[in-house]
């Protein structure tokens, strides 16, 4: 199993990266996946290690299908297999009606047939063909790519509901996931390699290496609360094939958001997909580790968002119950005392008598 980091980090500025990238791959990592949403696109910071470091497989992680014309996604997607050739996946998905519809004026209409239109016209546009067709949801007349990769890029698609899974796989070669517990992974697995045995999962798993406990909530309630309040993605948490993570976190989604103790979900179980997909061979072969909101020096980061995705790396649990002394004392070294402040009575003997009846 491969590991991978998404970029750009926050906190670092996108003309320091190309030495972030040589660290990486140094310290072990193999592939660094892009995000795109109001920050850097999804194609920049990965022509920055394209041409800095050869060792690292590169990924759109995901770009929206809607954002971008068809040929224009081509050309892009395009370019970046022949500056890294047989390195770069091409990872689409249908964003989100704010993204879309709030942010670039453009319909947000069919997203499963937009992104279904689109991984077949990518298809026969890598290959070099003039293309005339009308789609479901787009139409390209005369198009032919002139920057044909010698590799045509992997293309992935980003998935959550059955549907879309099962379309990554028979037509695309393989999913992103995100926002998934360990139980999710599996139950996911199960349904792409019924359609593709040889399909790919990408699995992105949140994790914020810090002690400032109050800084990773205010971090993590962010993201979540960004998921939750979408129209789109909203729905799609209780019946779908990513469930089970979501319930982790409470029901009700908003109202889970002010629990004290919800914030040890995203914290804790979920930066530990990657070692529980490990032992119970889920199927995940390319976890996607992203550090939100993570701002000490990159190398401190890096490294410590590896020891997080390391089944050796848990952190400490608390003695077990069962093994204490249940008829010994709360704390050691300690007289169990009364609300008065007197000992009290530990001699299951020496028993209070009941007060005298006239």
């Amino acid at each position: 199993m491969d590991q991978g980091l998404t970029v750009p980090l926050d906190g670092i500025p996108l003309r320091e990266h190309p030495a972030l990238y040589r660290e990486l791959a140094d310290i072990g990592y193999t592939d660094v996946w892009s995000a795109e949403s109001n920050g850097a696109d999804g194609f920049t910071p990965l022509a920055l290690a394209a041409a800095t470091e050869p060792r690292l497989r590169l990924g759109t992680a995901v770009v929206s299908s809607f954002t971008r014309g068809p040929a224009t996604l081509a050309q892009s997607a395009a370019a970046l297999a022949c500056a890294a050739p047989g390195r770069f996946a091409l990872g689409i998905g249908a964003s989100s009606d704010v993204i879309v519809r709030r942010w670039n004026d453009i319909p947000f209409e069919a997203p499963y047939s937009r992104t279904r239109d689109l991984v077949a016209f990518l298809r026969a546009a890598f290959t070099g063909e003039r293309i005339t067709r009308r789609y479901d949801t787009f139409s390209v007349d005369g198009f032919r790519l002139g920057l044909v990769p010698p590799s045509p890029p992997k293309i992935l698609v980003a998935a959550l509901r059955t549907r879309m899974l099962r379309l990554g796989a028979r037509d695309a070669d393989g999913v992103i996931l995100n926002w998934v517990s360990p139980e999710d992974v599996i139950r996911v697995a199960a349904i792409v390699r019924a359609e593709n045995p040889w399909a790919e999962i990408v699995t992105r798993i949140m994790v914020c290496p810090s002690r400032d406990a109050d800084a990773v909530r205010a971090v993590v309630r962010t993201l979540i609360t960004g998921y939750l309040t979408v129209p789109y993605t909203a729905p799609i948490r209780p019946g779908s094939a990513t469930a089970s993570g979501w319930r982790t976190c409470g029901p009700h989604g908003m109202r889970a958001i002010a629990r004290p103790r919800w914030p040890r979900c995203p914290t804790r179980r979920w930066t530990r997909c990657v070692c529980t997909a490990r032992r119970r061979s889920a199927g995940s072969g390319w976890p996607a580790i992203c550090g939100p909101g993570s701002r000490p020096r990159c190398g401190r980061c890096c490294r410590s968002a590896s020891i997080c995705a390391r089944p050796s790396a848990h952190s400490p649990r608390r003695p077990d119950r069962r093994q204490r002394d249940p008829n010994g004392p709360r704390r050691s070294g300690r007289t169990p005392r009364s609300r008065a402040g007197r000992p009290r009575r530990t001699s299951p003997d020496r028993r209070r008598p009941r007060p005298r009846t006239a």
